[in-house]
């Protein structure tokens, strides 16, 4: 299975309430948004997909531009609606790189290990960074009733803890994958990181 037969879903339809804001309309100092920031780390992927709510429309030209089939929920839609309406779209791929729009900092390397991952066959695979479970996590066309099943808030976690001898673990040393933007002082590290590395 080659990265054709497995779909990018990119989560950005959250309401941020902890936030206190919509974070993923934050922009930096480019004026780029952060969910655009997180979509162009899977611009490589062949087939992407992304999940928006009917408040960020602004996001659509930005995420088309960058090969984005884009689906729209209302504001109120919870993450595992989102996910089971994005799996549900993209039914006939074998596996899915389920990530999330609030976490701009996962290396190309990391994607590009889960998706071969998941070409060898095996139907959920999470990166982990000195033991620290992480995102994006890859899963396979076995987990679609497991999905289908989920309901409120609840990702994938779930399944990870439910069923830990079934992961195939990534062990890497991108700590992108557990640096998320959940307070504001998350996005003040995130744009002095950026700031450095341009």
């Amino acid at each position: 299975m080659s990265d054709y037969n497995c779909a990018l879903l990119l989560m950005a339809a959250g309401s941020s309430r902890r936030f206190g804001e919509n974070k993923l309309l934050l922009t930096d100092s480019n004026c780029t948004y952060l969910a655009i920031n997180t979509a162009q780390r899977y611009a490589h992927l062949s087939v992407k997909w992304a999940i928006i709510n009917a408040n960020q429309l602004s996001l659509l030209p930005g995420l088309c531009q960058l090969g984005y089939q884009v689906k729209v929920v209302s504001a109120s839609s919870s993450f595992s609606e989102s996910l089971k309406q994005l799996v549900h779209t993209t039914s006939h791929y074998n596996a899915w790189l389920i990530a999330l729009a609030d976490m701009p900092l996962v290396s190309r390397s990391t994607v590009d290990q889960i998706t071969l991952s998941l070409s060898q066959g095996n139907q959920l695979v999470v990166p982990r960074f000195q033991g620290v479970r992480g995102n994006p996590v890859g899963v396979g066309r076995q987990y679609l009733p497991v999905i289908n099943a989920l309901n409120g808030d609840i990702g994938l976690r779930k399944i990870v803890e439910q069923q830990p001898t079934q992961v195939t673990w990534i062990d890497t040393n991108d700590q992108g994958i557990i640096f998320d933007i959940d307070e504001t002082k998350d996005w003040a590290q995130y744009n002095e990181l950026v700031n450095l590395i341009r």
